[in-house]
C-alpha cells in the first residue's frame, strides 16, 4: 500500500510540475493522460492474472516477471509514443485511424455477451502462445526462478521465460489502445511518454493490491471500454473542427466514467453479500 500511495503521489507531484512549467493546458493535458493509462493498464491487469495463473507463477516469481515487464513496456512505449507523435506531426490525418482503433476496441468490449464474459479463451488458443512456442523450445517444467535450464544436456527455456514473454507481448497489444488514447489527447511526446511510464510503474504495485478483489469490479471492464469510445470520438470532434472538448472536461468525463463503474461494482459486492447470508438462512430452515 505504501508504494502505491507513493506512486500516486510521485505523479501528482510530477503532473503539477508540468503545469507550472508548461502550463496549465499542458498540466491538464498531463493528468488527463495519467488518468487514461492508468484506467487502461487496471483494464490489463485482467489479462495478466489469467496470464500468471495458466502458467502457475506465484509469489515473488511474479514480482520477478513484472519487474522485467516493467522494465520492457518503458522501452516499448517509447518506441510506440514516439513514433506515433512523430507520424502525427507530418501526417495528422491518421489520428482519424487512431479513433476507429479506439471505436472498435470500445465495441468490442461492449458487445462482450455474458457466455463470453465466462468462458475464457485458453492462453494455448492465443496468436501469441502458438507463435512464440514455434520460436523458442519450452521444458516441460519450472526450474526455481531460472528463466533458462538443462533438459538431457540441452539448454531450454522454462515456463517461467515463456510467461514473461506472453507478459512482454501482450503489452504491445494493449498499446494500440493505450498509446493512440493518449496521442488523441496530446501529441507532445514528453507529456505523452511521462504519463504513460507513472501509469505503468503504478501497475505493478496496484497489481498486488487489487489482485482478488479487482476480479470483482464487474463494471470496471465495460466503464475502460466507454472510455475508449469517448475518446475515439472526441478526436473526430476535435479534428472536423465540429465541437471543442477543452481538456478538462474530457479528464472530467473520463474520471466520472470510472468512478462510475467503481461505485456500481462496489453496489453489486454489497448487494451479492447481503443475498448470501439470507439465502443460508432459507437453506437452514428447509433443513
Amino acid at each position: 500500500m505504501t508504494v502505491l500511495f507513493a506512486g500516486i503521489v510521485g505523479a501528482m507531484l510530477f503532473g503539477t510540475y508540468v503545469t507550472l512549467a508548461m502550463g496549465p493546458v499542458a498540466g491538464a493535458e498531463w493528468f488527463a493522460c495519467y488518468v487514461i493509462e492508468y484506467s487502461l493498464s487496471v483494464d490489463n491487469l485482467f489479462v495478466f492474472i489469467v496470464i500468471f495463473d495458466y502458467f502457475k507463477v506465484t509469489g515473488e516469481r511474479q514480482s520477478q516477471v513484472l519487474n522485467y515487464g516493467v522494465a520492457g513496456a518503458v522501452i516499448l512505449r517509447f518506441l510506440f509514443v514516439y513514433m506515433g507523435a512523430q507520424l502525427l506531426q507530418r501526417f495528422d490525418f491518421l489520428i482519424l485511424l487512431f479513433s476507429a482503433i479506439l471505436v472498435y476496441a470500445s465495441y468490442q468490449g461492449l458487445a462482450k455477451s455474458d457466455d463470453d464474459d465466462d468462458e475464457e479463451d485458453s492462453i494455448e488458443d492465443s496468436a501469441i502462445y502458438k507463435t512464440l512456442t514455434n520460436l523458442v523450445e519450452i521444458s516441460p517444467r519450472q526450474d526455481g526462478d531460472n528463466f533458462f535450464t538443462e533438459v538431457n544436456g540441452k539448454s531450454m527455456a522454462t515456463p517461467l521465460f515463456l510467461c514473461l514473454l506472453v507478459i512482454e507481448f501482450s503489452d504491445i497489444v494493449f498499446a494500440t489502445d493505450s498509446v493512440p488514447a493518449v496521442l488523441g489527447t496530446t501529441q507532445d511526446p514528453f507529456i505523452a511518454y511521462s504519463s504513460n511510464i507513472f501509469a505503468v510503474f503504478g501497475l505493478r504495485s496496484l497489481f498486488f493490491i487489487l489482485r482478488e478483489a479487482m476480479t470483482r469490479f464487474t463494471y470496471l471492464e465495460p466503464a475502460v471500454s466507454v472510455v475508449l469510445g469517448f475518446i475515439g470520438v472526441k478526436i473526430v470532434v476535435d479534428y472536423f473542427n465540429i465541437i471543442e472538448v477543452p481538456v478538462m472536461l474530457s479528464l472530467g468525463v473520463v474520471l466520472s466514467i470510472l468512478t462510475l463503474g467503481v461505485v456500481l461494482s462496489v453496489q453489486e459486492l454489497e448487494s451479492n453479500e447481503s443475498q448470501e447470508p439470507a439465502a443460508l438462512g432459507q437453506t437452514s430452515k428447509s433443513e
